[in-house]
C-alpha cells in the first residue's frame, strides 16, 4: 500500500501508524443549542500534539528536498536546516520527527522571557535555540533565517514550505 495525500483509505499521517481518522472523535450534543460538537483527540499523536501534523508535513518537504538534491542537476549536496519561531509545542514536535529521521537539527528562535526550563527541553530534544526580544519588532522569514544563523535554510514558521499547489 502507498500512502496518500488524499486517499484516506491510504493515508501517510501518522507516520508510525497511519490511519484514517488518525485520531479519534468524539460528540457532545449541547441539547441547550440544539447542536452537537465533534472533539478531535490530537492526545493520540505521536507527540500529544496537533504540532505533530506540522511536524510530519516538514519532514515531508524533506523528502522533495533530498529527492531535487539527488537530481543529476543539483546545485549542492547539503541539507538545510529548519528554522521556526516558538514557545515550545511547535518545535519540540517537529525536532522529534526530525530525529526520527535522521534529519538536521531544528533551529528555533524563542522569545527571551521564556521560561528555561521550556529552553532546556528544546535543546535536551536537539533543538538548536536562539533567544531573542520578539517584542522588538515583527519578523520576517529572511530575520528568522538570520536570527538562527541559517540563512541557507528554510522557515516553517509560517508554514511556508507548504506548496500551494499540493494538497496536505
Amino acid at each position: 500500500m502507498i500512502a496518500s495525500h488524499s486517499d484516506p483509505d491510504q493515508p501517510e499521517f501518522p507516520p508510525f501508524s497511519p490511519r484514517f481518522p488518525a485520531t479519534p472523535s468524539y460528540t457532545i450534543t449541547v441539547e441547550r443549542l440544539e447542536r452537537q460538537i465533534f472533539i478531535k483527540d490530537e492526545s493520540h499523536n505521536f507527540t500529544g500534539s496537533h504540532k505533530d501534523r506540522m511536524a510530519w508535513e516538514t519532514v515531508v518537504y524533506y523528502k522533495t528536498i533530498i529527492q531535487d538534491l539527488l537530481s543529476p542537476h543539483a546545485r549542492s549536496p547539503t541539507l538545510p536546516s529548519a528554522s521556526i519561531i516558538s514557545n515550545g509545542s511547535a518545535a519540540l514536535a517537529i525536532q522529534v520527527m526530525l530525529r526520527c529521521y535522521g534529519l538536521p537539527a531544528l533551529k528555533v528562535l524563542v522569545d527571551q522571557r521564556t521560561d528555561l526550563r521550556v529552553i532546556e527541553k528544546l535543546s535536551r530534544a536537539g533543538c538548536e535555540v536562539f533567544v531573542y526580544d520578539l517584542s522588538e519588532r515583527e519578523l520576517d522569514s529572511a530575520d528568522v533565517l538570520h536570527l538562527t544563523e541559517n540563512t541557507e535554510g528554510f522557515d516553517v514558521t509560517a508554514r511556508n514550505l507548504i506548496d500551494p499547489t499540493r494538497r496536505t
